[in-house]
């Protein structure tokens, strides 16, 4: 989902309707993915 947001510039609408989710769960996985992301690089310490 992280790569079609922000690779491909899909819309949250356009993932979540390829995905199966609702586009409010996933605001709430990206904001999660990317927060994990920042966290494996040691980004924001």
């Amino acid at each position: 989902m992280l790569w079609l947001a922000y690779a491909e510039g899909a819309s949250h609408r356009e993932i979540a309707e390829a995905l199966g989710l609702r586009t409010a769960s996933l605001k709430i996985l990206l904001f999660r993915a990317r927060k994990k992301l920042a966290d494996l690089l040691g980004v924001g310490r």
